[in-house]
């Protein structure tokens, strides 16, 4: 934490961004492999509410504080040094199932290949994705730890993060 505090504003401001593109990234790479991620690793993280400060121009740069950058920044590494352990992992178990001994050259080609997808991803694609279910907006949503962590639990109970917010928010809605 010393160290990113020695840094100026607008340094761990750009390490912040990046950080969170990271984890953007590494999410997208284990959901494409099927590669399941505990939400309660997310959630202590601070990804879900901060997912927003991607953007430079976005106004909570201007008042966040170097402390703020340096915590939050120590916690997106975790985040990431976990997901990325949960990948090597899967990759492990996928060459052992295999019977590939060469680890390295496998990564090495795997990396080929996101690289060379990368503008192959995205578009219209016929049958492609969820289908509709009704308007989609982004929000962001400040909720305390506790109340996180309750939605962890149902969330963990097998259905996705979508889900379990929209039934909670419509039963709120209809009481």
């Amino acid at each position: 934490m010393n160290e990113l505090l020695k840094m100026t504003k607008p340094k761990l401001k750009e390490l912040y961004i990046q950080k969170l593109k990271e984890i953007e990234s590494l999410l997208g790479l284990l959901e494409e492999q099927s590669i399941p991620v505990t939400t309660e690793l997310i959630i202590n993280s601070n990804y879900l509410e901060s997912r927003s400060y991607k953007d430079p121009d976005e106004f909570g740069h201007k008042v966040m504080k170097k402390e703020n950058y340096a915590l939050d920044i120590e916690k997106f590494q975790s985040l990431i040094d976990a997901l990325e352990k949960l990948k090597q992992e899967y990759e492990i178990g996928n060459q052992n199932q295999n019977g590939d001994k060469d680890l390295e050259k496998s990564n090495l080609i795997q990396t080929e290949n996101e690289k060379s997808n990368l503008n192959q991803r995205g578009g219209k694609r016929k049958g492609a994705g969820r289908k509709a279910f009704g308007i989609t907006k982004k929000v962001s949503l400040t909720l305390s730890e506790e109340t996180w962590s309750e939605i962890g639990v149902l969330i963990g109970n097998g259905s996705n993060q979508s889900e379990v917010l929209r039934s909670l928010i419509e039963k709120g809605l209809k009481s």
